[in-house]
């Protein structure tokens, strides 16, 4: 069964790739689901029309070790090597400020709202966001693409809001 679930993995798309794990989740362990989320989590493009269902899925999960992208040992060493409190960033707009991704460096983040064609909203003001949160908010670390990402759980409190200018 397992293997006709990665079979659908194989051949699906950015966008229907989430929805096959989200559907699995009736017929697999949660542990099962969250590995192949996080094997999966660089090549996935719609995780804002399943914010909902994805909180499901995290829920009970705060505070334990990067349980979701436990396939990399890379990953795990550098998550281990954090300092216990830690600052993330996220380049967005108004609309995707709750979003699940943000980033360990502030570069990274102002390139995602001013810089990336594919991100950019014409018309919308790009904001840089900042937050301290603690390193076991954090559901995995992704750094496949050389964005340092971080996955977070839950929307981190206290967070600075700054408006950034168009290039």
């Amino acid at each position: 069964m397992l293997n006709s679930l990665q079979e659908k993995i194989k051949f699906a798309n950015t966008y229907s790739l989430l929805p096959i794990l989200i559907e699995a989740q009736n017929d697999f362990p949660k542990s099962t689901i969250l590995k192949l989320l996080g094997e999966n989590w660089s090549t996935i493009d719609n995780f804002g029309i399943y914010h909902k269902e994805l909180r499901r899925l995290f829920k009970g999960r705060k505070g334990m070790q990067p349980w979701l992208m436990t396939s990399s040992h890379i990953e795990l060493v550098a998550w281990h090597k954090l300092a216990k409190n830690i600052t993330v960033f996220r380049g967005c707009y108004s609309f995707n400020k709750t979003g699940f991704s943000w980033t360990l460096n502030r570069k990274v983040a102002v390139d995602f709202a001013i810089k990336h064609h594919r991100y950019t909203q014409k018309n919308m003001t790009p904001l840089l966001l900042t937050a301290q949160i603690s390193k076991f908010d954090i559901a995995g670390l992704v750094l496949d693409r050389n964005e340092d990402e971080v996955v977070i759980i839950s929307k981190p409190k206290n967070i600075k809001v700054e408006i950034l200018a168009h290039r």
